[in-house]
């Protein structure tokens, strides 16, 4: 599901694309920092919010303290107020669960129950990028499969429901969310049983995590993620091969192109079904005449990465297009020295960038690039087209966006304002790997 993303401060939220700004969004609240930051963020990219609040009564008086919490939050912000009380020991003790399970299971049902009222489509949960790493480790430790090593998505369409469930905060370190509620001074409530090491999960997070990072790989949570968006990639390819049958793979890419399958899927896909055609390979007329050149690289590339290398021929004969299936992220950037004239690598000014949230994406309809002097702004698209890249390539280009401003294409050109200005100026580097 494609998403757009909506700077507030130093957070970012990811929503689908197809969501109009004038939805409402069903927050769940548990009056904790996570779900704090969240509300404050979606109210301050001016979307129309509920706050939920569901009492499990499994902490006594703290947690209708929570309760009231959000409530008053909900009148700061001058925005409705929803609440569901539902008794997780009961359940537990009916079902057999842990009181945690089954006060988790009762959770997303009341919030299902409370949408529906209100004749609210999407709920949005705080999940950040620490849960989805706890997630993955947890799904690990139990010999799971792909599906749940995938762990969750920034939205889904829930099967039972049909509510669209969104996790805007997927990708954001747990740091960056204390720091946008210390800024705004901002408090909230803590759940002391999150960090007691009574559950599993709480384990996870205040041992096993803690561990890794320290003497395997300090960042952990980030190897982690990745791990997910793998995991996720090779389950969509494995269901787009369970539909097809392989009579049907030559006429099929021949028809529709490696493009029409699913963005995180392209790769796995291609991996395996390229090489069973041999030297010739099945005609893409989508990418035209750098189909045979690609080919070889995009074969080879990097599983580790999970960086797609197939390019595409631009008219001075160079390779420009940087597809991949995983967007990079900021921490992507490393340090340097001046620039290199080269499309497998993009330099922009340290200084320049110096306090703005940098993000990548893809393509929107409209968007302009800076190109200085009397040139003004030029749109992405009409420098595409005048670079010859393939219409079906197009929307998959890459843009470096500055608190919001395109700062450049990937492989093309760099804005001025965020340019190295001389060899021997501060710089950071993104290269396309090999």
């Amino acid at each position: 599901m494609e998403t757009i993303r909506q700077p507030v401060g130093n957070l970012s939220c990811a929503l689908p694309a197809s969501l109009a700004p004038g939805e409402r969004i069903l927050v769940a609240c548990s009056g904790g920092s996570d779900s704090v930051a969240l509300a404050l963020a979606l109210h301050g990219a001016g979307r129309r919010i509920v706050l939920a609040h569901v009492q499990h009564h499994l902490r006594g008086r703290a947690a209708e303290a929570d309760a009231r919490f959000v409530a008053r939050l909900a009148s700061r912000l001058a925005v409705p107020f929803a609440r569901a009380d539902v008794d997780a020991k009961a359940l537990a003790r009916a079902t057999g669960q842990s009181p945690e399970m089954a006060a988790r299971e009762a959770r997303y049902a009341a919030l299902v129950s409370l949408a529906r009222r209100r004749r609210i489509r999407a709920v949005a949960f705080a999940h950040h990028r620490r849960d989805q790493a706890e997630t993955v480790l947890l799904a690990i430790a139990r010999g799971a499969g792909p599906r749940a090593i995938g762990a969750m998505s920034f939205a889904r369409r829930d099967e039972a429901s049909g509510l669209l469930f969104l996790r805007p905060l997927l990708d954001t370190p747990k740091e960056e969310i204390l720091r946008f509620l210390a800024e705004r001074h901002q408090p909230y409530r803590t759940d002391r049983t999150n960090l007691d090491g009574s559950s599993l999960r709480s384990r996870v997070r205040t041992r096993v995590l803690p561990l890794l990072a320290g003497t395997l790989n300090p960042r952990i949570e980030e190897a982690l993620c990745r791990v997910a968006e793998i995991a996720r990639a090779d389950d969509e390819a494995l269901a787009f091969f369970a539909r097809t049958s392989p009579e049907e793979f030559p006429a099929l890419l021949r028809r529709r192109a490696l493009a029409a399958l699913p963005p995180r899927a392209t790769f796995r896909a291609a991996e395996s079904v390229l090489p069973m055609f041999g030297k010739n390979g099945p005609d893409l007329p989508n990418i035209g005449k750098s189909t045979r050149r690609a080919r070889k690289p995009f074969c080879q590339c990097s599983a580790k990465t999970a960086e797609i290398c197939r390019t595409s021929a631009n008219s001075s004969g160079g390779t420009r297009i940087w597809l991949l299936p995983r967007l990079p992220s900021a921490g992507d950037f490393r340090p340097a020295t001046g620039f290199e004239r080269t499309a497998e690598a993009l330099y922009v000014s340290a200084e320049a960038v110096k306090g703005k949230r940098l993000s990548f994406r893809r393509p929107r309809p409209g968007d302009r690039l800076e190109l200085g002097g009397a040139a003004g702004t030029k749109k992405i698209s009409d420098i595409l087209v005048n670079e010859k890249i393939p219409r079906a390539l197009r929307a998959q280009t890459l843009l470096l966006a500055a608190d919001g401003i395109v700062a450049a294409l990937a492989g093309f050109r760099v804005a001025p304002a965020f340019r190295v200005p001389s060899p021997g100026a501060p710089s950071l580097v993104l290269r396309r790997p090999e």
